[in-house]
């Protein structure tokens, strides 16, 4: 018979030997490492996170590792999703920018004169420090900044109502709506499918070479702008802004993976101010005022949650969809992991720690 001692035990969580702390939510023998990570544990249990008087968070990379957060009174900073910790010292300087999957960030660079701005180009920043450069982009953005969920492609509405990518150090800019105002424009970066919208109008294509290829261009079925939209798996999901302030989105089906179909669900918001397509495509998720609402494409069920207690201006689906992550514009934000029954209900509430941790190889995962 051999004698084991405190740590010469498996993790319940990674397997590796060496549990000598309790999860907190599932209670079994975990790891250092497990333990400073909370989305290690596959129990359905969320977290309600406070960040502190005035905090908002701008942006979250595409695995919910990271988060970008603005305050009204100090500079921009990092906050770990993982740790649940705030991140010293990593290099921040636009809330306009863009994280990616593999630890960058990505913004517009102006110079002013006067009363005049330049448009310079895109900086993309290591937030390790490794490097920092400006690339040169055709064309400046003017709105929906963003990142795939997949491949780290930059892309944006650009000033001339065309959509500008950015793909590794090659930049181009396409025109899915000629003539027209591009209201809104999304970008599948595994299927290299980009749609756009215009008022009451949707295309949807394949972006080859740096050209747009057009597959399918149809009317809405409810009249008006269209803020809000994206595309995943089999389903494309447009907002369409109605008079009065509501909002009707359309669930169509995409036929063939390539051409839009008929609605095949529609939903009525009465403030969206943020959503997110699940990168499966099988859940849609609605910010409608302080409320958030989970639709299961799929089943036809949904869920409501009421955790925020003001106004949702993020949602994002992240890590091959694992978690759904919402936020409000002041102070809050809500981590779901995925279960077999959808989206788990927050059960604890975090206050963050004011001393900082440090940024980690790759963004999300704790420190050896």
């Amino acid at each position: 018979m051999v004698a084991r001692g405190a740590g010469d035990v498996g993790c319940a969580h990674c397997t590796l030997i060496g549990a000598d702390r309790a999860c907190p939510v599932c209670t079994h023998l975990v790891c250092e490492r497990c333990a400073a990570d909370w989305a290690s544990c596959t129990e359905p249990s969320g977290r309600i996170v406070r960040l502190g008087l005035s905090a908002r968070v701008r942006d979250i990379d595409p695995g919910g590792g990271l988060a970008i957060v603005s305050h009204w009174l100090r500079h921009l900073r990092l906050f770990d999703l993982r740790r649940l910790r705030w991140i010293s010292g990593a290099p921040v300087r636009a809330s306009s920018g863009r994280l990616t999957g593999d630890g960058r960030v990505i913004f517009a660079e102006w110079t002013s004169t006067g009363d005049a701005r330049q448009f310079e180009g895109m900086r993309v920043v290591d937030l390790r420090g490794a490097y920092e450069r400006l690339l040169t982009a055709m064309e400046a953005p003017a709105r929906g900044t963003a990142v795939t969920a997949t491949s780290d492609i930059f892309y944006y509405v650009t000033e001339t109502e065309r959509v500008g990518i950015l793909d590794g150090d090659t930049s181009y800019v396409v025109d899915p709506l000629p003539r027209k105002v591009v209201q809104a424009a999304y970008l599948d970066g595994e299927r290299r499918l980009l749609a756009a919208a215009s008022w009451s109008e949707l295309v949807l294509g394949e972006v080859v070479e740096g050209a747009f290829a057009p597959r399918s261009h149809i009317k809405t079925e409810t009249a008006g702008d269209v803020p809000w939209l994206a595309v995943a798996g089999p389903r494309l999901v447009a907002a369409v802004k109605q008079f009065g302030g509501a909002s009707r989105v359309e669930v169509h089906r995409l036929e063939h993976g390539r051409t839009i179909g008929a609605v095949e669900r529609a939903l009525d918001v009465d403030a969206l101010r943020a959503a997110s397509l699940s990168r499966d495509g099988r859940y849609l998720a609605i910010g409608d005022g302080v409320e958030l609402h989970v639709h299961a494409l799929d089943t036809g069920e949904s869920t409501t949650f009421t955790e925020h207690t003001d106004g949702i201006n993020l949602v994002r689906f992240a890590g091959d969809d694992h978690l759904l992550i919402s936020a409000h514009t002041d102070n809050r934000v809500v981590l779901r992991p995925r279960t077999p029954a959808g989206y788990a209900r927050p059960l604890i509430a975090i206050d963050v720690p004011g001393d900082g941790v440090e940024l980690t190889a790759r963004p999300g995962t704790p420190a050896s």
